[in-house]
């Protein structure tokens, strides 16, 4: 698997891209990579860009609980108590059906909103939107 991040501050959005076979272990490394930036702060909201040749079929949902469990203790020892957003976008329709599955398997978390997106722009609509904005 390999993987790039970019942090937008202007935007506070961190954009976690990723190609190639998918596991949670590198999944995992991609995140902490990206919160050990300096740029990095721990009130930015995540886009997961799962670009079209990341293969996500050897990924179970297992283990995207643990991977979420690692993410939850990390938010938790760095103090973070207000909500963030996590955008997952999708680059194949195949790809949907998993991340579909991980937001309403573990949806139930106090400091992180996820949602499923096919377009960039419109998980950073999301993104960018004030907490206060109506719910779509």
């Amino acid at each position: 698997m390999q993987s790039s991040f970019d942090i937008d501050t202007k935007l506070r959005v961190c954009t976690i891209r990723i190609r190639g076979l998918v596991t949670a272990p590198r999944l995992a490394q991609a995140f902490f990579q990206a919160f050990a930036s300096p740029d990095w702060d721990r009130s930015f909201n995540l886009m997961i860009v799962y670009e079209a040749e990341a293969l996500l079929g050897e990924l179970t949902l297992d283990e995207l609980r643990e991977l979420q469990t690692k993410l939850n203790d990390r938010q938790a020892k760095v103090g973070i108590r207000h909500r963030i957003k996590s955008a997952l976008v999708y680059g194949r329709p195949e790809q949907r059906t998993l991340l579909d599955l991980h937001v309403l398997s573990y949806n139930d978390q106090d400091f992180l909103e996820e949602r499923v997106f096919g377009t960039e722009a419109d998980a950073m609509l999301w993104l960018t939107r004030p907490a206060h904005a109506a719910s779509d």
